[in-house]
């Protein structure tokens, strides 16, 4: 990633930005739309899906955003999500503008205030998180946990930076995709538990990995032998059962150190910054998302076209199960 070095933060967010700010959780279909003078500024959808009630949220506004993923298999995932999207928007809110770190530890705060009132369990109950800001010189990001936020230069017409929070799935994932089926399974078999806590798969989706990685030949040209897959099979589905939280805000605090991200612009260039949950990134490549967004003529059209894709495809054979999708987009 490209960095600069830590500058004097804005003493003051700009009563603009303060104003323009909007929040969702827990909407089974929630848009919202930010709008300058002349064009429209940011946009928003977070979409259940055929999944059921919605436990994602986000916060958008002019040049900021966040989008908020609830941990699946929580009692009070939406809970979670509605705590976590509120406290974010208070600090976003405030007047002094600090390191969009200060948002996910308050948002922690809040979690741990709210634990006993909505009974949260530390290790079940929490949500992934993408944040970012434009900064004027550069843009700010962090993430915790496994959703994607792209940068993308609407001048050169392609992604600059793509963050990925921390998950140790993303390694077996990208070495699946890369048709390296003897690296992926190396990688789950010999995954120490300690670093596989957040391998974890539905049910349905770890069935269709083994069943792929059956039909798929070795690159010796070989197919590989049922007996390794049951052995994969049954790793899977250990890491489905009772996996916990990881990499995530909960009220136990944060699992682990957030990814940050300082992003130089550009004199000159425009940025259309996007956040995504996995809901969105399990059903299009990176080059999906850069051709819905150059293709649209603002973000609302942006973060409109990505979940009909999205939606376009839940529930198809060939995808993974269907899952909740949250896009966030702003112009930088």
């Amino acid at each position: 990633m490209n960095h600069i070095p830590n500058g004097p933060v804005a003493p003051e967010v700009s009563a603009e930005r303060r104003a323009s700010l909007r929040a969702v959780s827990n909407e089974k279909l929630g848009r919202r739309i930010v709008r300058g003078q002349d064009r429209i500024l940011a946009a928003a959808v977070t979409d259940c899906g055929s999944k059921g009630n919605n436990q994602d949220g986000f916060v958008v506004g002019e040049g900021i955003g966040a989008m908020i993923d609830a941990m699946g298999g929580g009692a009070h995932g939406g809970d979670a999500a509605r705590v976590i999207v509120e406290a974010i928007r208070e600090d976003f809110s405030m007047p002094e503008e600090m390191p969009l770190m200060r948002a996910a530890r308050r948002a922690a705060q809040a979690m741990e205030a709210k634990a006993k009132e909505f009974g949260f369990d530390k290790d079940r109950d929490g949500a992934v998180v993408a944040m970012a800001r434009d900064q004027g010189d550069h843009i700010e990001g962090l993430t915790i946990g496994d959703p994607a936020l792209f940068i993308i230069d609407l001048t050169d017409r392609k992604i600059v930076e793509r963050g990925r929070g921390q998950s140790t799935a993303d390694e077996f994932m990208a070495a699946l995709e890369a048709d390296d089926i003897d690296a992926a399974l190396k990688y789950v078999l010999n995954t120490t538990d300690e670093r596989s806590r957040d391998l974890a798969f539905e049910p349905v989706a770890a069935e269709r990995i083994a069943t792929f990685l059956l039909n798929l030949k070795a690159r010796n040209e070989k197919v590989v032998p049922k007996a390794y897959i049951n052995r994969l099979r049954g790793t899977l589905g250990q890491k489905v059962r009772g996996a916990p939280v990881t990499s995530a805000i909960c009220s136990g605090g944060i699992d682990q150190t957030p990814i940050t991200l300082n992003f130089p612009k550009v004199s000159g260039h425009r940025y259309l910054v996007v956040l995504c949950s996995d809901g969105v990134t399990k059903f299009l490549g990176d080059h999906e998302i850069l051709d819905a967004c150059l293709n649209a003529l603002n973000p609302n059209f942006a973060v409109i076209e990505i979940n009909k894709r999205v939606q376009d495809r839940q529930g198809l054979p060939e995808y993974p199960a269907p899952d909740h999708a949250t896009t966030v987009a702003f112009l930088a």
